[in-house]
This record gives C-alpha cells, structure tokens and sequence, in this order.
C-alpha cells in the first residue's frame, strides 16, 4: 500500500497539475489502484512513483494518464440536464445563429467533455436547427483531461446506458446499432472534433483569442479549487468573443469574481455573457447576495439531481420526504437517481411505491419502462408505455418510444398502426415532435 505521507504527496501534486482534488473519501480506493500501478512498474517502492509524477518530460505522460483515470469518473449521458438542453436548444444556439448568419460561422467549446456525449448532442441540435448546415463553418470541440474518454469520444460508440431518460427518436435516427453498442452517425462524427487538454495547465489554442461564441463547461469546478476556478475562467474570458457566452454548473461560480461578464438570468440556468466591449468593467450588483442556495432540501435534491450528483440527489429528498412523504416529485427524483445509479431494484420497489398512492403515475411508469429496456425486458417495456398511452392518449413520447420499440422488434406492421394514430393527435395541435416523426416515416417507407 501506499504510505500515508507519500499518498498526501501525490494528492497535492495532482492538485497543483490539475486543479483536481481528491476528496478524503476517495483516497483509499486511490491508494490501492496506485499500489497496482507500482507493481505494474515493478517499482522498488511508491516513492520511486512519486519521482516519476513529479518529473516533468514526455515519457512519463503516460502515468499521468494512468492517474487521471483512477480520479476522473467520466459519468455522463446524452442531453444531459434538461433544464440546460432546452436553453440551449430553444433560446442560446438559436440566438447564437442568428449573430452569425452573415458570416456562418460558429465557434463552441465543451470544456471537460468526458467521453463525448454532451459534445454530439449539441451536434444534433445545431444539424436540426440550420437547414442547410453544410454552408455554415461549425467548429465543435470537446476537450478533457482523461485521454481514456476522449478515445472514446472520437470513437462514439455508446452503451445503452447513455440514453436514459433519452427519447429513442434520437437512438433510431442518430445512431447505427452494433455488437458494442450504438454508433453515432457519420454525418454527426465529422462535425465534432476531440483533444486531450489540462485546462489549469494547457493553453487552449484550439480556437483564436476572442473568437469563441459558447463555452460549455458543466459539473467540472466543482472538483476544483477557488484558484485554480480563476486560472481557467481567465482563459475562458479570453477565448469568448463580445456576446460570446459561458455555462457552467448552476452554483459552480459561486462567490469567484467574474467580472467582465455579465449574468444572464434565465429559468432553467444562470448564463454569463462577455458584454460587447471587452473594456467595460462591469461588476455584478450585490455581488456577496448574487448565489443563493436555497436551504430547502427539496430545492437542493433538485440541484443535485441536475448536476448527476445523484447519492446527494436522495440523501437530500429523503430528508424532504420526513415531513413530505406523499411528494410525487420527490419520490419520482429518488426513484431516476436509483436507475441512473443502476441500482433498478431500489428503482423499481419504489416505483411501484409511487403507483399505489397514484395508478395514473406517468413518471413511474417511464422509468419502469426504461428499466425494462436497459434490461432487454422489452415486453415490458411496451406494456408500460401501453399504459402511459393508455392514461393520457395524447402522450406524444410515449408512443414515439413504443413505435422505436415495436421497429426494433421488426413489428412494422403495429408501428405503423400506431404511427398512423400518433399522426391523428399530433395533426390537430402544434407539432414540436414533427421532425422526429417525420424520421420514422421515411424509415417506414423505405421499408415497403
């Protein structure tokens, strides 16, 4: 094992390099990864490690891509935080395009991509808001620390655990099938670009200085240090051109000075914009009151649950659940923070919890549904989403995802039915679900 003093060594090293710190916690799982590295070295002893970390030259980079892998976790999904996803869809890219019409180009930075997920998602998004995407210039990049997730990225090869809480439009339409798992589409690929990158150490020379209209960078200061948050956010503020806009994990900037930008206020997150002078000195009006965090648990689980902190996301609600037991929401948050954990018994026991206090519970049934499929239960999965459909006829997912499952089955003939009902609701009312629908036609036509 690694010594106490040796282990404290390397904790700090890794500190100063990366900005990452290794929480208490955390340490002993750590220790015993780096003891099998030093004997994978056949290393006289862990100080020997420790010189090896701590010299600067090339061929030692390798152990520190070792070492960023045993304390990176490299968790994430596609559309991921919905709250954030929406904006961006429905208010900042859009925007963002119509500044730059004139010139076609854009410029977008996902900073701490890990293996690549939110990166294609904003390539989908952008693919289904520019008609004619192939005039524009879209300079997509997503950067990382561990060299294991970006090989991953530039490979885009996903589980079917980085769809959860996905529509399977977007698995059908965006996605080939493969014995590994699904494969991500050429034509979204070559929009993307991956790099290796130490944001407290590297330059990030990917894009000119000023030139960058949006940086996505969630759910990486919070294993930082307030020094090493400053060291990058000056990068960032370089990089934003006038207008340009900054995202981040919605308490991560918590009391860090921030000035030239400017704060945007919006429902489903904070948003920080470089003014059109880059001169101009603005300060955030009462700046110590600016972040609140609400103490109510509930509000707090709800943060958490955004952020992918899901052990906090339960700890928090059930606290909440002490004085509010009958709290659909809240039950709802424990019971997708237990299935994107994995952990689907938990999941499913309370579930079913949620049902009896009300049988019409279209949540509870969607995550049920989405375990059966993780499972390859996917008559059960149909039978769920029957009942979804059933509940509320016009549940407009729910038979997009039952006709993605019947397809998958080479049932054709009930997912036409079903699409030829799913086209009656939609038909009468404004249609946001057009364009996925419209994939599933023209999947079905060329069956015939």
């Amino acid at each position: 094992m690694i010594s106490p003093d040796t282990l404290e060594s390397i904790v700090l090293l890794t500190l100063a390099k990366t900005g990452i710190k290794i929480r208490a916690e955390d340490r002993a799982k750590l220790s015993q990864k780096l003891s099998q590295r030093i004997k994978a070295l056949s290393l006289k002893n862990d100080r020997e490690y420790l010189d090896i970390l701590s010299q600067n030259c090339d061929k030692h980079k390798s152990e520190w891509d070792h070492l960023i892998s045993f304390i990176t976790t490299g968790e994430s999904y596609f559309f991921r935080d919905r709250g954030q996803i929406n904006l961006l869809k429905h208010h900042l890219l859009p925007d963002a395009i119509q500044k730059n019409k004139d010139s076609k180009t854009l410029n977008i930075l996902s900073a701490g991509c890990s293996t690549g997920e939110e990166v294609y998602s904003l390539a989908i998004i952008l693919g289904e808001l520019i008609p004619n995407l192939d005039s524009w210039n879209i300079n997509l990049v997503g950067v990382d620390i561990n060299i294991e997730a970006i090989s991953k990225a530039r490979k885009g090869i996903y589980p079917q655990w980085s769809f959860r809480g996905v529509e399977n439009h977007y698995r059908s339409v965006y996605f080939r099938h493969k014995l590994e798992g699904w494969e991500i589409i050429e034509s979204v690929k070559k929009r993307v670009k991956f790099y290796q990158c130490n944001l407290v150490a590297d330059e990030i020379s990917f894009f000119p200085i000023g030139s960058v209209d949006l940086i996505i960078c969630r759910n990486v200061f919070i294993y930082f240090d307030r020094d090493k948050i400053a060291t990058v956010l000056t990068k960032f503020i370089e990089l934003l051109r006038p207008g340009g806009r900054l995202i981040t994990g919605h308490t991560e900037l918590q009391e860090q000075e921030i000035t030239p930008l400017q704060i945007l206020t919006f429902s489903e997150s904070l948003v920080y914009e470089m003014p059109s002078s880059k001169s101009s000195e603005i300060v955030p009006k009462d700046k110590d009151n600016l972040f609140v965090i609400r103490p109510n648990p509930k509000e707090l689980g709800k943060q958490s649950f955004e952020e992918g902190k899901y052990q906090e996301t339960i700890g928090y609600l059930q606290d909440w659940l002490n004085f509010n037991p009958q709290d659909q929401e809240a039950l709802i948050l424990i019971a997708q923070s237990y299935a994107n954990q994995a952990n689907y018994e938990e999941a499913i026991k309370l579930c079913h919890h949620i049902l009896e206090i009300d049988s019409s519970g279209l949540a509870a049934l969607g995550i049920l549904a989405q375990i059966a499929e993780e499972q390859d239960r996917l008559e059960d999965a149909k039978e769920y989403l029957r009942r979804m459909t059933f509940i509320d006829p016009n549940y407009v997912t729910a038979y997009l995802d039952l006709i993605d499952l019947h397809i998958r089955d080479q049932e054709y003939q009930i997912a036409g039915t079903l699409l030829f009902t799913l086209k009656t609701i939609t038909n009468s009312t404004p249609n946001q679900y057009e364009h996925r629908i419209k994939a599933i036609e023209n999947f079905m036509a060329q069956l015939i």
